[in-house]
């Protein structure tokens, strides 16, 4: 009631002569960050090799525990909380995160700082939320995995992305992907692409579409 808004708890506190420590609240995602930078398997692995049990329900139980204890003083903490609901399948809560995302700027939703200078970071973290949650697209293990999970806002997403040499241009609706490889540099070799666990072969210069249902 005193202070309005609570994102900057870290400094509501130390204004009242507390500390930040002495309470389990965090400002901004902090251990929900090994979920947004790393693969689920990746972490299990991980813990096992430090000698942690690993519960099946690893990743949910943390969301839903830090989320009730974080307070959002930064903008990317949007960021990485959007994508893990995704990950959980949080429809909903991910499209609201997603909103958020795109309000930090656009609404100065931290009210006075968008003056000072843009925040690139969470500009980044919206085109990321598309590329790798909405549309699916990932390079894991050296390769491009595509897998999308559109939510029901968007009837369509294209975008380009550029790998070892070869740009990508990708068309992802709800029931079809449509892509295509042009090389750089006289670079004509073929590519694979795992598409919902499926592997295709890309010719360069060549334009695919593929059924995703």
């Amino acid at each position: 009631k005193k202070y309005k808004k609570i994102a900057r708890m870290d400094r509501i506190l130390k204004a009242e002569g507390k500390t930040p420590d002495a309470y389990k609240v965090a400002k901004q995602a902090d251990l929900l960050m090994l979920f947004y930078l790393f693969p689920l398997n990746e972490i299990r692995a991980l813990l096992k090799e430090l000698g942690y049990p690993c519960h099946k329900n690893l990743m949910k139980n943390n969301y839903e525990y830090y989320i009730k204890r974080t307070s959002h003083g930064s903008t990317l903490s949007k960021v990485v909380h959007g994508y893990i609901a995704h990950l959980l399948r949080k429809s909903h809560e991910s499209w609201n995160w997603f909103i958020e995302i795109l309000k930090s700027d656009i609404a100065d939703t931290q009210g006075g700082t968008t003056p000072k200078g843009i925040h690139t970071g969470v500009m980044g973290g919206s085109i990321d939320m598309v590329m790798r949650a909405f549309a699916g697209i990932d390079i894991i293990n050296d390769r491009i995995t595509i897998a999308p999970q559109l939510p029901k806002q968007l009837q369509s997403i294209t975008l380009t992305f550029c790998f070892k040499q070869a740009w990508f241009t990708a068309t992802v609706s709800k029931k079809r992907l449509s892509i295509r490889m042009t090389p750089q540099k006289g670079n004509t070799r073929a590519r694979d692409v795992h598409i919902n666990n499926k592997v295709y072969c890309l010719r360069p210069k060549k334009q695919y579409a593929i059924n995703l249902n």
